[in-house]
This record gives C-alpha cells, structure tokens and sequence, in this order.
C-alpha cells in the first residue's frame, strides 16, 4: 500500500590505465534515493492486510481458547480437591469415632462388660476406617497434584497432606 524507499550508492572510474586510478577527476561517485512503489495494486496490499489481520484474529482466538481450557482445568482440579478434602474430613472423624470405640471396648471387655467379639468387632471396625483414612489421604494427595499441576506448579509452602496425616496419627495416640 506504502511505497517503499532506499538508498544507492555507486562508484566508477573513467581511467583507461591502472596507475590513473589515484586521480580524482577519473573518479565519479553518485549517492541516491530509489522510490518504489506499486501504485495501481491497492488491492494486493489490502489483502495483505486483511490476512495480517486475520491471522491477528486467529492468535487472539486460539490465545482465548487455551486460557479457557486452563481456567476449566484450574476449577475441576479445585473441584476435586475440595470433593477429597470433605471425603478425608469425613472419614478423619469415622476414624476418631472407631479408635474411641475400640478403647470403650477394650475397657469393657476388661470390665467384663464386653465380649471378646464386641472387641475383635470394634478393632476390625477400626483397621477400616483406618484404611478408608489412608486411601481418602492418597485421594487427597492426588488431587493436590492435579490442582498443582493445573495452577503451574511451584508452591512450595501449600499445605501438604503429610501435615494432617501428623496431627492425625498424634490424636490417635492420645
């Protein structure tokens, strides 16, 4: 659509023999501008910039589209973590409940209140729900991975599920 300008240079000489090469009135230098231009094709040039701006267009969409898939990943991953994170909470008290069960169990059967059934009832309701406990951690752990990964990863001081596993495991032994 613009024209478009550079500039020559030229040098030549005259002299018939090497030796009068030296001489400055054999030497002729010329320095100058060159306009091009393309006058009578506007179209051309609109068209090129009609495709520069489609292809603008074309970025921005597929710019969006993967911001969109990130955001998407981003809510299912805190989705399921805070779905896992209930589920853990949830089996965490089960948990507590079946140790506090155990232990009225033992003290029973040590009363002669229980039987020794009631006991191996209540430990075996126990070791499940410890066991439901420990497969809901490693559902947590997971989804922390994924929402990580989702985020872009590099956070260091999220909590970890290691920690609640601590506080766990030292209100069992209380």
């Amino acid at each position: 659509l613009y024209p478009s300008v550079s500039i020559g240079a030229m040098g030549a000489s005259s002299a018939s023999t090497v030796a009068a090469l030296d001489r400055h009135e054999s030497t002729i230098w010329r320095l100058g501008p060159l306009l091009s231009w393309n006058f009578p094709n506007f179209g051309a040039a609109r068209a090129r910039i009609a495709g520069a701006h489609a292809q603008e267009a074309a970025a921005l969409a597929r710019l969006d589209a993967a911001l969109l898939t990130a955001l998407k990943e981003v809510e299912q991953s805190l989705a399921a973590y805070a779905a896992a994170m209930e589920k853990r909470n949830a089996l965490d008290a089960a948990a507590r409940q079946s140790n506090t069960t155990v232990r009225l169990a033992r003290l029973g059967r040590e009363a002669g209140a229980a039987t020794a059934l009631d006991l191996l009832d209540a430990e075996r309701g126990d070791v499940e729900a410890q066991a439901a406990l420990a497969a809901a951690d490693a559902e947590v752990a997971t989804a922390q991975v994924t929402l990580f990964k989702a985020l872009g990863g590099g956070w260091e001081d999220a909590p970890a599920v290691a920690a609640a596993m601590l506080v766990r495991d030292a209100d069992a032994k209380r």
